[in-house]
């Protein structure tokens, strides 16, 4: 969720060219007639290779599993090894996040995430022109949001409700928990998922299923291409509450 896909599934190539617009762009500004504009001839766009790899779990189901199983024994395997996964590529993502932040991190090392901290990294990312929208934290500091006031929980009756990994906001900034990394106690990423980095799909997750014969089973696969890039390493901040 930390980075802005792009759909790379028409181009031929395990390797895509992203383009990326310089930060100091030249300004507008009034022009008298007949003068030069200036820096017309700068381009400000730079382009950053992004590697793909194939992301691939593969289940053996033998017919007798398939004849025995009461329930659907083919789904079950298709299921789980979806979210092995997507586990996989959650973990690729978060060590391209972590590894790809270039400013300090914002908190006192407390121990426990709060509400002020939270405000302290999402005006720091703003005070450069970034606006952040997402919160990603450690099972911990999900318990500790959870317990403050200034916590809104994602059902309007007050249950926690999970919508796309989500479970609530912070200073109007969505929240989701990591279950990949090692954030510990008071541990949180802030990100602008526009400006950050992105996520190439060179082609999307697909499953298939074909018969081994010699064998007298099934197997299932589940695989996609992918690649994760950082951009702009001050889009996003790490917290240390």
């Amino acid at each position: 969720q930390a980075f802005d896909e792009y759909d790379a599934t028409d181009i031929n190539s395990g390797s895509v060219q992203i383009p990326v617009e310089a930060d100091d762009l030249p300004e507008t500004s009034t022009v008298a007639e007949g003068d030069e504009v200036a820096s017309r001839n700068a381009q400000g766009i730079s382009k950053v290779t992004v590697n793909t790899e194939k992301y691939m779990a593969e289940a053996e189901i033998t017919r007798e599993a398939i004849e025995d199983s009461i329930l659907g024994e083919i789904e079950r395997q298709v299921e789980a090894h979806r979210n092995s996964l997507m586990e996989a590529l959650d973990g690729a993502a978060y060590d391209e996040l972590d590894a790809g932040i270039t400013r300090s991190a914002v908190g006192d090392d407390s121990g426990a995430m709060d509400y002020d901290t939270v405000v302290d990294a999402m005006t720091a990312l703003e005070s450069d022109g970034y606006t952040p929208d997402l919160l990603i934290v450690s099972a911990q500091s999900k318990g500790d949001l959870l317990k403050s006031d200034e916590f809104t929980r994602a059902s309007d009756m007050g249950d926690e409700v999970v919508m796309n990994g989500q479970f609530g906001e912070v200073a109007g900034i969505p929240v989701a928990v990591s279950n990949v990394g090692d954030l510990g106690e008071g541990e949180g990423f802030i990100v602008d998922t526009t400006q950050f980095g992105v996520e190439v799909v060179r082609s999307e997750a697909e499953a298939r299923e074909y018969e081994e014969e010699s064998e007298d089973q099934l197997v299932v696969q589940i695989r996609t291409r992918r690649g994760f890039k950082a951009l702009r390493g001050d889009a996003a901040a790490k917290i240390t509450a």
